[in-house]
């Protein structure tokens, strides 16, 4: 069965990517004017062995036209130059007309990417910065802190739940919204090299966040004398310090790689200048040291994952 199950896979595979490979032919053969000389000469080099018919060589072409009359040859001279200057002119419209449309699509895709992840990522720093808090007050109780100031951070946590609720509701609603991004910009995130991948890594980390941030909340009848035990019994440390950690790990990851992604979908369209290169240089440690700090995350996230243990 499970033999079955894969050859049938295989054939999917196969036809799938045969489609692919047939429709970017007819595209390329169809859709712009190299594509179509080719198919021109193609068919001129294989018409004797499908049709029979051999078409004149270049000489016998020459040697025909110097044939004509004068007024036959400035007419076929001047029918030719209208027919190039019209597929040149062509040729060009479209793809000035194509690169405007590619351009409004990668503009289109990077603000969709900004506006999502970067509300993502407000999110992600509201719930550390909430089980920060619950963490504090957590410290304080087994430091005996005295009474007034355990009393007013407990009421500040709780007073802080119902946004913690709305937070991670909303967060949970924005990552499995965020995986419409795939299908809605699938074919610029396809033909920007790395761009599908750094998105792949981005939603793991927002998803290690919303394993995480399903943890206990505390429920506490403040006017209760033993207000302090019941926050106890409402909450768990070991789940709050593990959230706040990924937290931690993934706000900076998402940042720094949402910009990279924005910075690949929209790189053909700034001009590069001189002021571009000197800010690149004079900014380029920077860089250097945000792009080696995100790889090492990547690297133990990779470790995490293979040793789960």
């Amino acid at each position: 069965m499970a033999k079955n199950l894969m050859f049938s896979k295989r054939i999917k595979k196969f036809f799938l990517y045969a489609y692919i490979i047939l429709d970017l032919l007819i595209r390329f053969f169809t859709n712009n004017l190299y594509g179509i000389f080719l198919l021109v000469l193609l068919c001129y080099f294989l018409s004797p062995y499908v049709t029979g018919i051999k078409p004149l060589t270049f000489s016998e072409l020459i040697t025909l036209l110097s044939e004509q009359s004068e007024t036959t040859k400035g007419l076929l001279l001047s029918s030719t130059i209208t027919v190039i200057g019209f597929l040149i002119a062509f040729q060009s419209a479209t793809k000035n007309w194509k690169d405007q449309l590619r351009a409004n699509l990668r503009v289109e895709a990077s603000k969709d990417i900004d506006l999502t992840y970067s509300r993502i990522a407000e999110l992600i720093l509201s719930i550390r910065t909430y089980a920060d808090t619950n963490l504090n007050v957590l410290e304080k109780i087994k430091n005996n802190a005295p009474e007034i100031e355990l009393f007013s951070g407990i009421q500040f946590a709780v007073s802080q739940t119902q946004k913690f609720l709305a937070d991670r509701q909303e967060l949970s609603m924005l990552h499995i919204r965020s995986y419409g991004i795939y299908g809605k910009y699938s074919s610029i995130l396809f033909s920007t090299l790395g761009s599908y991948e750094l998105l792949d890594r981005i939603n793991e980390s927002v998803k290690n966040v919303t394993t995480k941030m399903w943890t206990l909340v505390p429920m506490v009848d403040l006017k209760n004398p033993d207000y302090c035990r019941m926050y106890l019994s409402s909450i768990n440390e070991n789940e709050l310090i593990e959230l706040s950690i990924q937290c931690n790990k993934s706000h900076p990851y998402i940042s720094g790689w949402v910009g990279n992604i924005r910075g690949r979908l929209t790189a053909n369209i700034i001009e590069f200048n001189f002021s571009l290169f000197y800010n690149f240089l004079r900014k380029g440690n920077f860089f250097l040291d945000l792009w080696e700090s995100i790889k090492k995350m990547d690297e133990k996230s990779s470790e995490r994952n293979q040793n789960p243990d």
